[in-house]
């Protein structure tokens, strides 16, 4: 995996399931990460990982050392043949590791086979994370204004399952 500056991803990653014990974390993380008005709060991420056991969801968490240092969650809608990423979140220090690649990666390695398509929203002013989603593949489709809390307009973003696939395989590639 190519990664800023040679950085080797650390070894002892661990990418699980998130489960209802981890709500707390999952705050914490978004509170490192995010302005307070795109924050989830510990009730939305507990119903989101009720989800999880319907299969509607799936949030995942990246652990180093036993600390919950990224996630990501996903909605499946197989009938529409799409899934749609809520949420990715990887602490500043793992940033640039290949951490958000192995994260989405994991995503669409559980994503139904029927969702063919990946839908994500990104905040207009959030240039880093758009450069990561076009070096994945994804494409503007559309400006969506005023989508945030705080009045700021997102891009949504689509691609298909099989250009994810083969933009992650080649960011695996040295």
């Amino acid at each position: 995996m190519r990664h800023r500056g040679g950085m080797r991803p650390p070894e002892d990653w661990l990418i699980a399931d998130a489960v209802h014990a981890d709500a707390a974390e999952l705050v914490a993380l978004d509170e490192r990460n995010f302005v307070r008005s795109d924050r989830f709060s510990s009730r939305m991420w507990r119903t989101i990982l009720e989800e999880a056991a319907s299969g509607k969801m799936l949030t995942l968490i990246a652990r180093h050392q036993g600390a919950v240092v990224g996630a990501i969650s996903g909605e499946f809608h197989p009938r529409a043949g799409r899934m749609v990423v809520w949420s990715i979140a990887v602490d500043e220090p793992q940033r640039g590791s290949g951490l958000a690649q192995q994260l989405m990666a994991a995503l669409l390695g559980r994503t139904p086979p029927a969702c063919t398509f990946v839908r994500l929203d990104a905040r207009r002013d959030n240039a880093r994370a758009r450069r990561f989603y076009e070096r994945l593949g994804f494409h503007q489709e559309r400006e969506v204004r005023r989508a945030y809390a705080d009045g700021t307009d997102a891009i949504r973003y689509g691609t298909t399952r099989e250009e994810l696939r083969s933009a992650l395989a080649d960011s695996d590639r040295p």
